[in-house]
Parts: structure tokens; C-alpha cells; sequence
């Protein structure tokens, strides 16, 4: 039995639309208002805008077998992709493969799940944007789509887009999204600042909670002498957009070269700006998240920039222990 396309929206979480397009479904995290905003911006941005990243299919279902057909597409500046599978909560396989922009790359597998009914759930790659060419069960099992009630907005940029997380699970964006127990649409871009224009691009739903995660790529870059303004601008149009959502910004973690003297706006006088946004803006909390990830380069990538998977997993556990205590 393969799903048709309104079935497999039916089971997504992460998703802003659907499209069908050559036999392949492709689910969209960011609106098409959002997406040709990004398209007249910045093409790289836009190319980035089709990563699925937080996208999660999840549903009940008696089949004895599951087999998943994609073609991925550039999503961000890393070129490999990982769909991980789990059932009852159990990760039993993973779809996962590589390619060379502008070239698609493709993957299929199948696995078995046993007798009985479980819950299957399939995270997408934050890597890449994948479209999906088949997703099939055995003929004539149930299919029962599972939607998470609440919906969360997470803005951000590159950390939040999920990079270098080796699995699509180890990112602070779906561990947090398990955490919230909620449908979180990741409308994360490498590479991203503060944008005003992009918040206000509302979307079709009220969310429960908001959550931005921007500063280091506007302390870095040429953004620096209007990270202040630009960030009041932000947090106050996402005000404007959502009255009465509680929004909580993320002030940066540790980078290597956080001492580097900028035109403006030092690393660690990026808290106090949030917070004197805070002060201006109804509902808002601030983290900071420094101290999160220890300040050691084996909890980031290479670059020491981006945290790997044991840096998320500190990120993470630290994050939700503060949200325990604010939320």
C-alpha cells in the first residue's frame, strides 16, 4: 500500500505546506510567501529554504514492513542526508546517502517491523531537502496519522538549522521539540541574522510559543552595527504578528573566536541587548547560552563553530533545564 500524498501530509509535523510535483512530494517548512521573500534575497538562503529539517512523519499502523524512496536536494552547505526510522520508539534503520549540487541524490529502503500494531516515526535530514518518491506499508494495513496539538515557531540560524548534528535526532531543535511535546516548524537558515522582513511573513496558525536563536552570524558579519536595531525590529513584528505568544530569545553560544573586537556590539554585551529588548516588548524572556556547550573544541565541528553531537547534547540538556524553570 503506498501513501498518496494527502495521507502523508496527513501524518507530518514541521510542515508549512505540500507540493506534488514529477511524482514526488515535497513538504515545505516555510510558507510560499517566506520562500519567494528568500528568493529575492538571497539565493543561497533560498537553496536553503528546502531543507527539511524538524519535518517528522509519525503514525500508527499494524504493517508487517515500511519502505521510503527520496530524492534530496541542496538544503545547506553540508551534501549528505540521514533519514532516521524508529518504531516504538526504537530506532531501527536509516536512509541516508550524498550527492554533488547541482545533482540530486537519490535513496531507497525498506524495513521490517514486526507484528502488531507500533508507532513509526520518520525524521527527515536537516542537511538537504528531501522529497519523498514512495512511502509504502504492507497492502491492507491501517494507517493512523498522529499531529501533536500544540505548535511552536523556532527562528534561528545555522545551529538551529541543525548543523553538525549526525542525526537529524541529535539537533537542540528536535530535542526540543520532544521536550514541548509540539509540531516545531524550523524556519532556521544557516547562515541567517536577524531579519525584519522575514518576521513579517506570518504564518496561517497561532503557536504556542516562539523561540529565536539569532546573534552570532550579526555579531560576526557585516550586520554587527545594526544587530541592536534589527532585533528590536524582529522580536517586535513577530509582537505584532502573534499578541499574545510567549517568545523566548537565545543568546549565543560559545565560539572560538568570541574575544575578536567588532565595530560595535561585542559577543557577551549580546545578552544585555536582548534583554534590554525584553524590556520593550510584552512577553519576552531571554537564555543565555554561553555557558551551555563547555568551551572545549571537542564538542564542536572543526570549525568550532557549529556544535557536534556532543555538543548538542549538552546545548540541549542545558536549554531544557532552563525552560523547565521559565515555562
Amino acid at each position: 500500500m503506498v501513501l498518496n500524498a494527502q495521507q502523508i501530509l496527513s501524518c507530518a509535523r514541521g510542515v508549512a505546506y505540500m507540493t506534488e510535483n514529477d511524482g514526488y512530494v515535497r513538504l515545505h517548512r516555510f510558507t510560499k510567501a517566506q520562500e519567494d521573500w528568500f528568493e529575492g534575497f538571497n539565493s543561497e538562503h533560498f537553496d536553503r529554504s528546502f531543507a527539511t529539517a524538524g519535518i517528522v512523519l509519525e503514525f500508527d499502523t499494524d504493517s508487517r514492513s515500511l519502505a521510503l524512496s527520496v530524492r534530496c536536494r541542496k538544503g545547506s552547505s553540508r551534501h549528505w542526508f540521514v533519514h532516521s526510522i524508529f518504531a516504538d520508539g526504537k530506532r531501527i534503520g536509516e536512509l541516508r546517502g550524498k550527492f554533488t549540487p547541482p545533482e540530486y541524490g537519490f535513496a531507497e529502503g525498506s524495513w521490517e517491523l514486526g507484528e502488531g500494531t507500533k508507532r513509526v516515526k520518520i525524521l527527515f535530514p536537516w542537511s538537504t531537502g528531501s522529497e519523498i518518491r514512495s512511502l509504502a506499508l504492507s497492502d491492507g494495513a491501517s494507517f493512523v496519522p498522529l499531529k501533536k496539538e500544540k505548535r511552536v515557531l523556532i527562528y534561528g540560524d545555522s545551529i538551529t538549522h541543525g548543523y553538525d548534528a549526525s542525526l537529524p535526532e541529535n539537533s537542540y531543535a528536535h530535542q526540543l521539540a520532544e521536550y514541548l511535546d509540539a509540531d516545531c516548524v524550523n524556519k532556521a537558515i544557516g547562515g541567517a541574522v536577524f531579519r525584519p522582513e522575514l518576521a513579517a511573513l506570518a504564518d496561517d496558525f497561532t503557536p504556542a510559543l516562539i523561540t529565536t536563536a539569532y546573534g552570532t552570524n550579526d555579531w560576526s558579519g557585516t550586520q554587527n552595527p545594526h544587530l541592536a536595531e534589527n532585533a528590536l525590529a524582529f522580536i517586535r513584528q513577530l509582537r505584532k504578528n502573534y499578541p499574545n505568544t510567549p517568545i523566548i530569545m537565545l543568546a549565543p553560544v560559545w565560539r572560538r573566536n568570541w574575544t575578536a573586537e567588532k565595530p560595535v556590539v561585542q559577543f557577551r554585551q549580546i545578552p544585555e541587548l536582548f534583554a534590554r529588548i525584553a524590556e520593550q516588548v510584552s512577553n519576552v524572556q531571554v537564555v543565555d547560552c554561553f555557558e551551555f556547550i563547555p568551551h572545549d573544541p571537542a564538542n564542536y565541528s572543526p570549525d568550532v563553530l557549529h556544535p557536534n553531537d556532543q555538543g548538542f547534547s549538552h546545548y540541549a540538556g542545558n536549554l531544557l533545564q532552563v525552560l523547565d524553570n521559565i515555562l
